[in-house]
């Protein structure tokens, strides 16, 4: 009997570890899954597990996934992951990338939609900026701008047109697009002033103070962080540097500067 065990001892283990490597493979599969009744849509991570989701009105006869698992459709309407893209039309419906999507009427980010936008015209610049023939996104946001067809990116999220300067979605008034220059990613300038722009604790009162790009297309909550730029009207702009090693810091001949505030000078 000792013996029959000893034989049976090693196809035992290789059968567990095989069961176990199954359902460590069957848990963790996310995406799609069509069944008799509807669909559903699984996710899983370590902190909740394999999670799932009806896939709400999802006709499971007419149900196909597009390309990308995030993405689905049927005959009625277009999914992403376990929501219905509002709007969208299931038979122009196309992905540009695992990001960006359209339609004949429509253009969308991550399954919303981005207003404004030209599904005609629309083309992406980078991963996070776009244009189309009536204005320059950057991701969901139209940030109005001044000359779509000549706009560029400069630098990190500083760009001009012919008429404009701008840091991410923020219009800089009065900025000189002809000098603008980026220093680094926090900062720029052109031939009068100094520019910058760095991320702020942003509370729900101060959302008059926001560009109307982001107010229109953002849901503000108590306390958001949000990147902002502003002119540091008291920088002397022929004398300004920035730090090499502290992207934040900067100085004048006069003045030192921390996130575009005027702080103590150390040295």
């Amino acid at each position: 009997m000792t013996s029959l065990k000893g034989r049976l001892y090693p196809n035992s283990v290789r059968f567990l570890c095989v069961l176990s490597l199954l359902m460590l493979i069957t848990g963790c599969v996310t995406g799609y899954q069509v069944q008799e009744e509807g669909v559903i849509y699984i996710t899983w991570d370590e902190g909740s597990g394999r999670q799932e989701f009806v896939v709400s009105g999802a006709d499971p006869h007419s149900f196909q996934v597009i390309e990308d698992k995030l993405y689905a459709k049927d005959k009625r309407a277009v999914y992403y992951r376990k929501y219905s893209v509002v709007g969208a039309d299931p038979r122009s419906f196309r992905l540009l990338t695992e990001r960006y999507s359209l339609d004949a009427y429509h253009v969308y980010l991550n399954g919303k939609l981005i207003p404004g936008a030209d599904p005609a015209t629309f083309q992406l610049i980078t991963s996070d900026w776009a244009r189309d023939k009536n204005d320059i996104y950057l991701a969901s946001w139209p940030i109005e701008s001044c000359d779509p067809a000549t706009f560029r990116i400069v630098s990190h999220n500083w760009a001009v047109d012919s008429q404009c300067a701008y840091a991410s979605f923020n219009k800089l008034p009065g900025a000189d697009p002809g000098t603008f220059s980026a220093l680094n990613r926090g900062y720029a300038k052109d031939k009068d002033h100094v520019y910058a722009a760095f991320t702020r604790e942003f509370v729900k009162e101060e959302l008059s103070e926001l560009p109307a790009a982001v107010q229109n297309n953002m849901a503000i909550t108590s306390q958001s962080i949000l990147y902002l730029a502003h002119r540091i009207d008291l920088a002397d702009t022929d004398a300004f540097v920035v730090d090499d090693k502290l992207f934040e810091n900067a100085r004048d001949r006069y003045r030192c500067f921390r996130r575009g505030v005027v702080v103590e000078c150390l040295d």
